[in-house]
């Protein structure tokens, strides 16, 4: 009986460590990378100009409960807090969006006048309710996650051969109120 138990302790565990691994969410493109394109991706938006008067506003979408989600929020608001990000002589401003803290995102993102956001890394979250939100109300969705483009955000970032990918889900895109140039959308995978 004891024999048994270890061992369906032991299945537990290794089936516990396998669903975990099954859920990381995994940036390919550094930060570094993400921060020099992210700019030139925003000054390629043909409407751009009737999007935004005056600086713009960058929403970081994280969880203060998890730490990859924390750590990527960081490296933002450091790298920023070092160089502004310009995109056609306006500033991106950051403002931080804690998805554990905020109850109505929809009004925080309206209330803070949010033009673009970046998912980061978020386990157990619905992230649908913020794409929903996005096309609704034309917040163009950046993320260095992949796989969440499946959930309908309009840019990622990818890594074949070694080389830089640009992800672009332009039907997402256009429903989120951008029209990004053709120069961006050859060069680009397309979803």
């Amino acid at each position: 009986m004891k024999l048994l138990k270890k061992h369906i302790i032991k299945i537990q565990i290794v089936f516990f460590v396998a669903l975990n691994l099954s859920y990381a969410q995994h940036i390919k493109v550094p930060m570094d990378v993400q921060m020099k394109i992210i700019p030139k991706i925003l000054s390629l938006d043909k409407n751009f100009k009737e999007r935004k008067k005056g600086n713009y506003n960058l929403g970081i979408v994280y969880s203060s409960k998890q730490r990859n989600s924390m750590q990527i929020k960081d490296y933002f608001i450091n790298s920023l807090e070092e160089k502004n990000m310009i995109v056609k002589k306006s500033v991106v401003n950051p403002v931080l969006i804690n998805l554990a803290k905020i109850t109505n995102i929809k009004k925080y993102l309206q209330d803070n006048k949010i033009d673009v956001i970046y998912i980061t890394p978020l386990r157990g979250i619905d992230i649908n309710i913020v794409t929903k939100i996005c096309k609704e109300d034309k917040i163009l969705s950046l993320t260095g996650v992949l796989d969440f483009m499946k959930n309908d955000i309009s840019v990622s970032f990818d890594v074949k051969e070694k080389k830089l990918q640009i992800v672009i889900n332009n039907e997402t895109a256009k429903q989120e109120g951008t029209k990004f140039s053709s120069r961006l959308l050859r060069i680009a995978k397309l979803i």
